[in-house]
């Protein structure tokens, strides 16, 4: 079912790797947000993120996880608007 989509391909597992790779890295960034608000929701969409790299990565066996690895749809753009958001705030201190 999935043969015309590439999977099983090596340019389609490089593809997944990079997607998990970028998964995982915000999963190990996250802890960086701290405090409440902005920082909070930040933190917590890259929490999002980083916990559906295991299935952009095991897509390679089981391409029907595609449908769980497709919120990644959701969680990154969610996660980068607030990073963005986060980082226009002008900063307070020294």
């Amino acid at each position: 079912a999935f043969a015309c989509c590439g999977y099983g391909q090596p340019l389609t597992m490089i593809d997944l790797l990079g997607y998990t790779l970028m998964s995982f890295s915000t999963l190990c960034a996250a802890p960086a947000f701290t405090g409440p608000g902005l920082a909070r929701k930040t933190r917590l969409w890259f929490i999002a993120n980083g916990l559906l790299a295991p299935f952009l990565l095991l897509q390679v066996y089981w391409p029907g996880l595609i449908y769980v690895g497709a919120l990644w749809l959701v969680t990154f753009p969610a996660a980068m608007l607030c990073l963005a958001l986060l980082f226009r705030r002008p900063r307070t201190g020294s």
